[in-house]
């Protein structure tokens, strides 16, 4: 019996091109991959930019009508000083608001030392989640609400409510401040949390019908999958 040997040839010019071509689309996967986080990054910091110069301008605007009262009053004795006093307290609890905050203070207590200089009680239902996306974009909501209860509903009582379900979790803004007159326009503040809250796949909705409410819901589910 003779021996048999067996020659397998194999096309190794064709897997070699082919191996070549798989590397070059991975490299430009890859490169465009990098392109997409740094245009993503800009964007963010295009945003970040533009709420901070309506941040600007709303102070300016608010601490212009606060000059001109005050002007007003040292022309005329009958103006009333209390209201004016008022208005630039609310004035600088605003400007608070958007300080930067040292990083080991809690956020909640910060919150409440804005809040109790701009004459505002807060009633807190419930508990901020420990979901630290979460908890941010509720404390950035209470900003908001806070900012809305000071400079345009003259309100002295903000009402939070946080309610928790199975896989969901909400916060309810309230006060007891005058209702807007208007239909209010999603600029500025409120046009920005909306983006942050539906960038992580939450619901943010705003009511006026029976005075300024806002509620935001959030899955904690879809949380995990934006983070």
């Amino acid at each position: 019996m003779q021996d048999v040997v067996q020659i397998t040839a194999v096309e190794t010019t064709r897997l070699h091109a082919i191996t070549e071509e798989l590397r070059n689309h991975n490299l430009e996967l890859a490169a465009m991959n990098l392109r997409l986080k740094k245009h993503a990054e800009n964007v963010e910091e295009m945003t970040r930019a533009k709420e901070r110069l309506e941040i600007k301008a709303r102070i300016h605007s608010e601490f212009g009508k606060a000059l001109l009262s005050t002007r007003r009053y040292l022309q005329d004795e009958e103006a009333d000083a209390e209201e004016i006093l008022n208005e630039w307290k609310r004035n600088i609890a605003m400007l608070r608001m958007k300080t930067v905050a040292p990083r080991d203070e809690d956020p909640m207590s910060i919150f409440m030392k804005v809040a109790s200089a701009a004459g505002i009680t807060v009633e807190l239902c419930g508990d901020m989640p420990e979901e630290e996306s979460i908890r941010q974009l509720f404390f950035e909501a209470a900003s908001e609400a806070l900012t809305n209860a000071v400079a345009h509903a003259g309100a002295t009582c903000l009402h939070i409510e946080v309610m928790r379900e199975a896989e969901c979790v909400s916060v309810r803004f309230t006060n007891d401040g005058i209702p807007p007159l208007d239909v209010i326009t999603e600029g500025g503040g409120l046009g920005a949390l909306r983006q942050k809250t539906e960038r992580i796949g939450g619901e943010m909705q705003v009511e006026t019908a029976n005075g300024f409410a806002l509620t935001l819901s959030v899955l904690r589910k879809e949380v995990n999958r934006f983070v």
